[in-house]
């Protein structure tokens, strides 16, 4: 298994449901045996003490499959504003406003060992492009790990944690 520097936000638990809307398709790559310990639906947070953000992961793989679907949903430091009418927070020029729908990339599984990125996202701290990477252990219904994000023109580099749990 391919290890980089990871990231999250995974990234993952108060508003999850109903804030995230239509999750994305996630590729999963892996062994069969791997890719089947991941099945059902996996709920969390994730947070990161050095820039006081938070949010919810939502992660689902039906079946023998090798897509699964999942987001996250980033939650600046001061909690946004969770409704601002007529804003989407995918969108550039709303981003850093409230909370934002970042989408997982992939996930890749080895036994109980599991790696993924996040699409590039805006940090609304700096309003410039970053790139998230996260890296798990699975234990029984529990994936807990540790995330890394990189500002693309920038060598700054912030982390944090993750943790989801199976729901069914």
């Amino acid at each position: 298994m391919h290890h980089a520097a990871w990231v999250v936000p995974l990234m993952w638990l108060g508003v999850i449901a109903s804030c995230h809307g239509t999750p994305q398709p996630v590729p999963v790559l892996g062994d069969s045996v791997s890719i089947e310990t991941l099945i059902g639906r996996w709920e969390g947070t994730y947070e990161s003490p050095e820039t006081r953000r938070s949010g919810s992961i939502v992660f689902t793989l039906q079946g023998r499959t090798d897509t699964a679907y999942g987001d996250v949903l980033m939650v600046p430091a001061d909690g946004g504003d969770l409704a601002i009418p007529g804003r989407d927070p995918r969108t550039p020029e709303d981003a850093g406003r409230g909370p934002q729908l970042l989408s997982i990339s992939f996930v890749q599984v080895g036994g109980n060992q599991l790696v993924g990125k996040l699409n590039p996202y805006r940090d609304p701290s700096c309003g410039c492009e970053v790139t998230t990477t996260f890296e798990g252990r699975l234990r029984g219904n529990v994936i807990e790990g540790t995330y890394t994000t990189r500002h693309v023109r920038e060598t700054a580099v912030q982390r944090g944690t993750w943790l989801v749990k199976r729901k069914d």
